[in-house]
């Protein structure tokens, strides 16, 4: 009879134990494999399929080992691929985004650790970060709002009287946005961004609009808000609204 005293953990169905006077190893130790869900990453190659990967020792128990992959919302899988001798296994999946997985494993004497959740096939295959720092805005810059067409994107902010810039930012490699140009409006703060047909609209005190076309063009305003249209000294149509009143100039 064995006293533990310590961690044991399972590698490769040895049982490794800590007591007071060393380790014990108990060798084959008759359990069903273990799937480790930590150790296991779900990539989406395309808009149909997904490849499940399991790191060394993702997978452990007497060997050699086998896992069946499946997808629990279609019911497609892929069953009998070997495990590496370090616990590693990469299966291609019929999969969509949001589809949850499942890896179950299976040992020599064919028990089976059971299908264990390893995740849903995510939105998208890598994470990457772009800081917007002061040198490129202003100290207290927050960057709330955007929009995009096929090769620019335009940040803005949201109700933030320290964020009264827009950056723009060439995003002809989607996965990389390239800063290009801030763009200072000296127009109170940035509340909203829009782009359309070859245009940004950037909404701080006034409406702003950029030629996105043209790299040396500057944000202008056609349309200046008034309290009142009686008060209004530019030239142009005049409409009022229970809202508010407006011009063109």
């Amino acid at each position: 009879m064995y006293s533990p005293a310590g961690l044991a953990f399972d590698k490769h169905g040895n049982l490794y134990v800590a007591n007071e006077q060393g380790i014990v190893v108990i060798q084959n130790l008759a359990t069903a494999p273990i799937v480790s869900p930590s150790l296991v990453t779900i990539t989406p190659v395309s808009a149909t399929t997904a490849t499940v990967a399991g790191a060394a020792r993702s997978v452990t128990g007497i060997t050699p080992l086998t896992v069946e992959v499946k997808n629990t919302r279609s019911g497609a899988s892929i069953s009998g691929q070997g495990v590496a001798a370090d616990g590693s296994f990469q299966i291609l999946l019929p999969a969509a985004v949001g589809d949850p997985i499942t890896v179950e494993a299976t040992d020599p004497a064919g028990r089976k650790s059971g299908p264990t959740s390893v995740g849903i096939v995510p939105f998208g295959s890598a994470v990457t970060q772009t800081v917007i720092t002061p040198s490129l805005s202003e100290p207290n810059y927050h960057a709330r709002t955007l929009a995009n067409d096929a090769t620019n994107l335009i940040v803005g902010s949201y109700a933030d009287s320290g964020s009264t810039k827009a950056l723009q930012f060439d995003v002809s490699d989607p996965a990389n946005p390239v800063y290009k140009r801030t763009l200072t409006l000296n127009n109170g703060p940035v509340n909203d961004v829009a782009v359309s047909n070859g245009w940004a609209f950037i909404a701080a005190n006034d409406l702003w609009l950029l030629d996105l076309s043209n790299p040396l063009s500057t944000p202008f305003t056609p349309i200046r808000w008034c309290c009142s249209c009686r008060r209004c000294t530019g030239s142009g149509s005049i409409s009022t609204s229970p809202w508010s009143s407006w011009c063109w100039y």
